[in-house]
């Protein structure tokens, strides 16, 4: 259990000095089955490999076919990862379901402001990117993302329905102008 002050909380790009912290973490969140994304998960097996993949999405290199170019960062508090966050730096026909921004925040450091922290640093980069609005799709069911969104001044856009007309998707989009 971490007792953190958020204003310590900052974000950095990822790096391998934080891979202890961040393969204990995953490690945790793996083996307890936590739904977590597919680079979190593949970095058990190649940390320094996801790290300069990540780095180079920034950079443009390797970029593969309807991939975009985004800045990932590691929510940092002391020597602790505390979650991750993504910004794409566009978004492409097949992106507009998903937004600018994801985020994961690792399991012991929920329910702490730690990702509303987050999504606020995030929303500061993405501004010195030149991005003029962010959106973020949040599963309907996620109300802890919700809030986050909302906390940060996000407003609700639009909604995304299954085939069976079930809202399965809610897109928040904020003005940075």
């Amino acid at each position: 259990m971490f007792v953190i002050n958020k204003k310590k909380l900052k974000l950095v790009k990822p790096d391998v000095r934080y891979k202890k912290s961040f393969l204990k973490l995953t490690k945790k969140a793996a083996f307890s089955h936590e739904k977590i994304p597919w680079f979190i998960k593949y970095s058990l097996y190649d940390f320094e490999g996801i790290v300069e993949m990540l780095n180079n999405f920034e950079k443009k290199f390797n970029l593969k076919e309807n991939e975009v170019p985004s800045t990932t960062y590691f929510a940092v508090f002391k020597k602790h990862i505390a979650g991750v966050i993504n910004i794409k730096h566009e978004l492409n026909q097949r992106l507009k379901s998903y937004g600018h921004i994801g985020y994961f925040v690792f399991k012991s450091f929920r329910k702490k402001g730690i990702a509303t922290k987050m999504l606020s640093l995030a929303l500061i980069e993405a501004k010195k990117l030149n991005l003029e609005t962010v959106t973020i799709c949040i599963d309907k069911s996620n109300i802890a993302s919700k809030k986050v969104a909302l906390k940060n001044n996000l407003i609700l856009s639009d909604k995304f329905f299954d085939t069976n007309q079930k809202i399965i998707i809610e897109r928040y989009v904020i003005d940075l102008n």
